[in-house]
């Protein structure tokens, strides 16, 4: 988890130039670390389970683990049934699907109780070492020495990060679909090749 400060002098015509500085969370080492070790634990198929336009790592359904555990297990996690929503009021008596209450903690223990063991290194959640969250104490002390207000750090740690974990989870993704579609590309041009080859051979006079 690091965090890159990107200075820009701007110039508008009729004003001073003035430097604006603008911060970005760089998640690259921690999700490749996750991608490697789901790549372990579930094949490096993986990822075709994610919907990229829909993955919000500061989701329990959406993050990765979440639209992993849904696509897998799904059947398992809906035969707990519905159950009582948790808005506070005790005169609501509405009944909500499992699928809208399931938190982070829920579908982690979830595939940890049905997948293999090498699941269980989640305790209490996946690292933040994995990608899978933002590790909120190591990026508040990224931040202390900041000359910004209190109200940009708390912008910066609370919504920017989980935006840029997320983008780097799609960037991965991202990265492996292209890799597919070349060695599926280059397959199918093998192939086409091996076809033209034979039947340029069969037209051969004997």
């Amino acid at each position: 988890m690091k965090l890159i400060e990107k200075t820009e002098v701007v110039r508008r015509p009729g004003h001073a130039s003035m430097k604006v500085t603008a911060y970005t969370w760089d998640f690259t080492e921690e999700v490749g670390r996750g991608a490697a070790w789901l790549d372990r634990t579930l094949g490096a198929d993986w990822w075709h389970d994610l919907d990229l336009d829909a993955l919000n790592l500061n989701s329990g359904l959406q993050c990765v683990l979440g639209q992993l555990a849904m696509s897998r297990f799904r059947d398992q996690l809906l035969e707990f049934g519905s159950m009582p929503c948790d808005c506070g009021d005790p005169d609501c008596g509405t009944e909500v699907a499992p699928d809208t209450r399931f938190e982070y903690n829920d579908v982690t223990r979830m595939l940890v109780e049905t997948d293999s063991t090498d699941w269980a290194i989640h305790a209490q959640g996946l690292p933040s070492r994995y990608g899978f969250f933002v590790n909120d104490a190591a990026g508040r002390e990224l931040l202390d020495d900041l000359d910004i207000s209190l109200e940009e750090k708390e912008h910066l740690l609370s919504q920017d990060s989980w935006e840029h974990l997320t983008w780097a989870w799609q960037d991965e993704i991202k990265t492996r679909q292209l890799a597919e579609k070349k060695a599926n590309d280059e397959a199918a041009n093998r192939l086409l090749d091996e076809l033209l080859a034979e039947e340029s051979k069969e037209m051969q006079p004997a």
